[in-house]
């Protein structure tokens, strides 16, 4: 990952500037997902936490930081509505509106 970055609250961003196809997308926000759920221990108590990704790729699937970040955080949230975690692209969306 080149860039990550605090977006607010709970929601932080990651640009990958050699990702050019979904295909490739996936399988990075699987790697992150595999850390991020990976149970871990706190002072003898076993810890998890869920995680839920959505995914833009420039330029196919927006012009601009605003476009893509709308679409992302579309895809995000149509993951969190499963409320099992987990990833989605963004183009996977239906209506997903102009780029």
């Amino acid at each position: 990952m080149d860039t990550a970055a605090r977006m607010g609250g709970d929601e932080f961003v990651g640009i990958c500037g050699t990702i050019v196809t979904s295909e490739d997308a996936v399988v990075v926000a699987r790697k992150i997902l595999g850390a991020l759920t990976a149970p871990f221990c706190i002072k003898g108590r076993d810890c998890t936490i869920g995680a839920s990704i959505g995914i833009s790729l420039y330029p196919a699937d927006g012009s601009d930081a605003e476009k893509l970040l709308n679409k992302t955080d579309r895809a995000m949230y149509r993951v969190k509505q499963c409320g099992s975690g987990g990833l989605a692209l963004c183009n996977d969306l239906k209506n997903a509106g102009p780029n």
